[in-house]
């Protein structure tokens, strides 16, 4: 006569009708390992008062289907907290999947969407600056190169201006260095006449008469040819 069931976890299923009719049954307990009860499992089990059942097998609530009452259920605090756990572990897994999945639905990207993006953005601030460089207080290479002729030309044109302060001559003030033109003129007895000025200055710039000599020269006929000379001797 079965009283009490309680096979270890060798089981893993139960048939139609496993205990049908065990009038003598009380008490039985399912373990763990069992993953399905077949229909009216507890059918004509007129003692039974407890009946153990796994979590997964708890929690579904269709006890009639194994002519079972919610009084006769019971089921294990650690099958239950094992159940809690696993079933947590689970839902936690299907929730990281659902968002690594479909990120964008939770306002989230992936790591190439990010590099991809941080590339774009990085491009397209290249171009912002090439493409108007003034804005950031650059010069492309045009600017500079036309820059220094600009700069090269007014430098030139200031010493050409004024080339005392650069500590140069122009030839207006060379020009006053020279003995200047010999002035020759013939006179009435044809006999020509050479004068020049001999001057000085501190500055090149005011100048001084020290001697206006004047010679005379008769040429020797009318063909004769005549130059200045300035010697060393």
């Amino acid at each position: 006569m079965l009283q009490r069931f309680d096979p270890g976890s060798f089981l893993w299923r139960c048939i139609n009708g496993a205990f049908d009719s065990c009038a003598s049954l009380a008490s039985v307990t399912i373990p763990d390992s069992v993953e399905s009860l077949g229909g009216s499992a507890f059918r004509g089990c007129t003692s039974l008062t407890s009946v153990t059942l796994p979590a997964t097998l708890f929690v579904e609530e269709n006890y009639s289907d194994y002519s079972l009452s919610t009084e006769q259920v019971r089921v294990k605090k650690a099958s239950i907290d094992t159940f809690v756990a696993n079933a947590e572990a689970t839902a936690r897994t299907a929730g990281q999947t659902d968002v690594t999945s479909d990120p964008a639905t939770y306002s989230l990207y992936t790591a190439s969407e990010v590099t991809s993006a941080q590339a774009t953005y990085r491009s397209a601030g290249q171009n912002d600056v090439t493409s108007d460089p003034a804005t950031y207080s650059l010069y492309t290479s045009s600017d500079v190169t036309s820059a220094e002729a600009t700069a090269r030309a007014i430098e030139k044109n200031d010493i050409i201006n004024n080339p005392t302060i650069h500590g140069l001559f122009g030839e207006n003030t060379v020009e006053d260095v020279r003995i200047g033109v010999p002035m020759m003129r013939k006179s009435s007895e044809g006999k020509l006449l050479f004068n020049f000025q001999i001057q000085a200055s501190d500055d090149l710039q005011n100048w001084t008469t020290l001697d206006a000599p004047e010679y005379e020269v008769i040429p020797s006929s009318d063909k004769e040819f005549l130059r200045v000379r300035v010697s060393n001797e």
